[in-house]
C-alpha cells in the first residue's frame, strides 16, 4: 500500500539542511526576510520570515554575513532531505533523501 499525501500536507525540513544565500544564486531559492540571528559559539540560530511563517535555521559554522534584520535572503533546499507529513495526523507520508 502506497501512502498518498493528504489534501493538507506539511513539508518537513531539518533546520541544519537549509542553506542561506545573500543573493538568488539557485534556480529554486525561497525568498525570506531576516528576522533575527542568535550566535551560538561556532554556529547560529537564524530566524527568517517566509510569508506569514517564521522558520528557524541552524546555520553551520560562524555566521558572518552582511545581512541586517529586514534584509531579503534566499533559502536553498536543493540537496536537503525532505519529509512530507499528513497535516491532520502528523504522520510521515513520504521521505525523499539524498
Amino acid at each position: 500500500e502506497t501512502n498518498k499525501p493528504a489534501a493538507n500536507s506539511l513539508l518537513g525540513i531539518r533546520p541544519a539542511d537549509i542553506t542561506i544565500e545573500l543573493e538568488n544564486t539557485c534556480e529554486h531559492g525561497v525568498t525570506a526576510i531576516l528576522y533575527a540571528v542568535e550566535q551560538l559559539g561556532s554556529s547560529a540560530r537564524v530566524t527568517v520570515q517566509v510569508g506569514d511563517h517564521f522558520i528557524e535555521i541552524a546555520s553551520k559554522g560562524h555566521v558572518a554575513f552582511e545581512a541586517k534584520v529586514g534584509d531579503m535572503l534566499w533559502l536553498s533546499l536543493d540537496e536537503s532531505p525532505l519529509y512530507l507529513f499528513d497535516a491532520e495526523t502528523t504522520q510521515l507520508v513520504s521521505a525523499a533523501n539524498d
